[in-house]
């Protein structure tokens, strides 16, 4: 039974893959669900079924707390450093069913005839040759374009070339399966911002329209990626970037010669490494904590985002790190989330206005983009440039249970 749903679920998991992008949330967790819970009553029963003589049940358990413990250590310190990509789960089905076909070999089901052994060896064996082959495909087509690839406790980041050959080729960093920006190769071009934070899309509009101070601008920036909203510095400008992975500080400030938005703004830039909101509270403790008039989330446009970020103690030490009249601008594209409701609730919590600025982008240098503005600042929120492309808040539904430290809810904000 479980041969023939590991064959089916081989198929589903196949589909998947090739379907990351559009399938939703639910169905993928249904799915890869499924085929892990086939996979372990394929190991567990066929762990039983080769269970020996009692006799020998001390060194059975003992053999299997050992494969466990070399599981674990093989994941976790020998499989970064022997590959650059995610890939024990691809290669753990396959290998599931290598194990099917040496457990049958080893010991076949009783009451089989030659015949019908003959054939299920040969479907076993041929299900793992094709399993393997799409495996191998895929982990191909995957990395195929990559420049270079690291991986750390925080997942894995990869450089790729977008636009090979045309007059907009671009170096891309992608995350997972999330692109966090990309930048033009194009010297004369390569500071012209792109993907979610051009100037079409809701940071852009209130970076380059913000009432701005003889001293310059002070922002702080939730995410570092490559570094793109640096493209909106000027003289004069201070911007702190807080990033939890060294990985992305190191390709940002440019390792690899890959990307330069940091290296060629012409204000002061800064990165702190660690969680940013650690961070920021260590800041405040120290007593030198730096006031922002523009405080930029971006932190929340992956498959898994930082809850703690968006939760009412979160936004306590956002407000103290903001000036009298700062704005907190939050990038929440996202294609399995919608966090506009949590944003509101917060909103509400702490009295801020706020606008949400939704671009469709160009298909070309601009992504589509979500982004939310709070503020109690009224002059930047009446600018005709930011009304004229944007909803209230306040439209938006605010039924939502307050998000803390001890409560959040994702399943309330599935699309």
């Amino acid at each position: 039974v479980y041969s023939i749903a590991l064959a089916i679920g081989s198929v589903a998991f196949v589909w998947l893959l090739a379907n990351a992008g559009g399938a939703s949330i639910l169905v993928q967790v249904v799915g890869y669900s499924a085929v892990m819970f086939v996979c372990c009553m394929i190991c567990h029963g066929e762990l039983a079924r080769l269970k020996p003589h009692p006799h020998y049940l001390t060194s059975f358990y003992l053999m299997v707390s050992l494969g466990g413990a070399i599981g674990g250590i093989f994941v976790n310190l020998v499989a970064p450093y022997i590959s650059k990509g995610y890939w024990e789960l691809e290669l753990g089905l396959v290998a599931c069913w290598v194990l099917l076909v040496a457990a049958f070999l080893v010991k076949p089901p009783a009451k089989k005839q030659p015949r019908s052994m003959v054939l299920a060896t040969s479907l076993l064996v041929a299900g793992t040759i094709i399993m393997g082959y799409f495996m191998y495909i895929y982990i191909r087509v995957i990395s195929a374009n990559d420049l270079t690839s690291v991986r750390n406790f925080y997942g894995v980041l990869r450089v790729t070339e977008i636009n090979v050959g045309e007059a907009d080729e671009a170096y891309q960093l992608v995350h997972g399966v999330t692109a966090h920006g990309f930048e033009y190769q194009d010297e004369a071009r390569r500071r012209e911002p792109t993907a979610y934070f051009t100037e079409l899309g809701g940071g852009g509009r209130v970076l380059l329209n913000y009432p701005r101070s003889a001293e310059g601008l002070d922002v702080g920036v939730l995410g570092l990626g490559i570094g793109t909203l640096a493209a909106y510095g000027q003289g004069g400008d201070t911007f702190r970037f807080y990033e939890i992975n060294p990985a992305v500080i190191e390709l940002a400030e440019g390792q690899g010669g890959y990307f330069h938005f940091l290296s060629d703004c012409p204000c002061t830039i800064s990165v702190v490494t660690g969680d940013a909101r650690i961070s920021l509270e260590r800041e405040l403790e120290a007593g030198d904590a730096q006031l922002f008039d523009l405080l930029v989330m971006d932190t929340f446009n992956s498959d898994s985002i930082p809850a703690h970020l968006l939760t009412k103690e979160s936004f306590a030490i956002y407000m103290q790190r903001l000036k009298p009249d700062g704005t907190l601008l939050i990038h929440i594209t996202n294609r399995h989330l919608n966090l506009i409701p949590v944003v509101r609730v917060l909103a509400d919590t702490y009295q801020l206005e706020g606008a949400v600025l939704m671009s469709e982008g160009d298909e070309k240098r601009a992504y589509p983009s979500d982004w939310v503005v709070l503020s109690r600042n009224q002059a930047l929120l009446s600018l005709p440039e930011i009304v004229n492309n944007s909803q209230p808040l306040s439209a938006y539904p605010s039924d939502l249970r307050l998000w803390t430290d001890d409560y959040n809810n994702l399943f309330q904000v599935l699309k």
